[in-house]
């Protein structure tokens, strides 16, 4: 299901963007990087009880989050999140906290395409071969770790459109 969403999502992406994100290869990459997050649980206590809570948040029958607040008006980051879950006696792994893995997530899609932006034009205007050079492997690497990037996105995403993580239910 994350390939599928993810795959059909860059099909959708208009003409004008970068033709990395539109190439069949580049989508292929991010409906395969569209399931990394399901693919790292398992790899030890440190890594998941910091991960896992990442796929779901839980929502009360009102939309309110186990510390009584809506969607809309969270804390500002994951920390104070958590901080307001602790002041009420909640264990934040409990509640999980899919809006800021979801922003997190876009958040590095949003500078992995800065990055990109300057690195396309450092390339297209350098005269020394040998910088010209390092500017283009530098954006190839930048856009294997972009598609990457969308893919751990577009799981996130994947994930909100599901009932079952964002419910107590």
């Amino acid at each position: 299901g994350h390939r599928l969403l993810a795959e059909e999502a860059m099909r959708a992406l208009p003409n004008y963007t970068p033709s990395f994100l539109r190439s069949p290869a580049g989508i292929a990459d991010v409906g395969e990087y569209a399931r990394e997050p399901d693919r790292w649980r398992g790899a030890g206590d440190v890594h998941d009880a910091e991960r896992t809570p990442a796929h779901f948040i839980d929502l009360d029958d009102n939309g309110l989050t186990l510390a009584g607040q809506s969607l809309d008006n969270l804390p500002k980051t994951r920390s104070d999140f958590e901080a307001s879950l602790r002041a009420k006696g909640i264990d934040p792994a409990k509640s999980g906290y899919l809006p800021y893995a979801t922003i997190d997530a876009w958040q590095q899609v949003a500078k992995d395409m800065a990055y990109w932006r300057v690195l396309t034009l450092m390339e297209s205007h350098e005269t020394n071969r040998s910088k010209k050079a390092w500017y283009r492997a530098d954006r190839m690497r930048r856009e294997s770790l972009t598609l990457r990037d969308i893919g751990i996105l577009a799981h996130y995403m994947g994930d909100a459109t599901q009932p079952m993580h964002l419910s107590i239910h």
